[in-house]
């Protein structure tokens, strides 16, 4: 079965002279109800896909390419020249990679160099006509206290920033386990290719090939 993501828990912001110690508040997850109809809404697409996740081409290639969907796989220096390329990209997807998580400091090494990696997609997307992001990330929410990943966190709580300066470029960020099994994977392809109707949810957790938002 799969595991509810873990809540997330912290504080709201209170006025200097309101006494006291600050109100709680708490994301609690609830699973997603899957479109019923318009499963072939991305069908004809050309993708790119930012990033170097053997796992995830692995886990996409074949039902992409069943949907009639056409991916392009390049490194972040190379997106800029791939944007210019026909056919025109219909949307761009970064994968982030896990971080190792052996230290502190891998983890804030990690973090770092995919932050840095997101700003740069981020300029490439937004002197980009009309293409929307979606971003797939591993480790944010985890199950079992607490976050998997610091550097998941980090890379979420830019695309926050993203979503809220560009809502025309959003697409959404779905989040993986960092050994998320095939399961995981194919369920975070298939988020990426439902209908994407207004108002929706756009921040997605997927476990055990199930997906959850907040």
């Amino acid at each position: 079965h799969a595991r509810v993501p873990t809540a997330v828990e912290g504080t709201t912001a209170r006025p200097a002279d309101a006494g006291g110690l600050p109100e709680r508040f708490r994301v609690e997850w609830r699973e997603h109800a899957p479109p019923t109809a318009g499963a072939d809404a991305s069908a004809g697409e050309a993708w790119i896909v930012v990033g170097d996740e053997g796992a995830l081409r692995e886990a996409w290639e074949k039902p992409l390419g069943a949907r009639g969907i056409t991916t392009r796989w390049a490194g972040v220096q190379q997106l800029a020249e791939r944007l210019r390329e026909a056919p025109a990209a219909s949307r761009v997807v970064v994968a982030l990679a896990a971080d190792p998580g052996d230290t502190v400091r891998s983890a804030h090494e990690t973090g770092e160099a995919q932050a840095e990696e997101l700003l740069r997609v981020f300029r490439a997307i937004a002197a980009a006509p009309e293409i929307p992001l979606w971003v797939v990330i591993r480790g944010m929410t985890g199950d079992r206290g607490g976050p998997e990943s610091l550097a998941g966190c980090m890379a979420e709580s830019l695309a926050r920033v993203f979503a809220l300066e560009h809502p025309e470029r959003w697409g959404g960020l779905v989040d993986v386990a960092v050994a998320a099994g095939f399961e995981d994977l194919e369920r975070a392809c298939a988020l990426l290719c439902a209908p994407q109707e207004a108002p929706r949810d756009s921040f997605f957790s997927v476990q055990g090939g199930v997906a959850f938002v907040p």
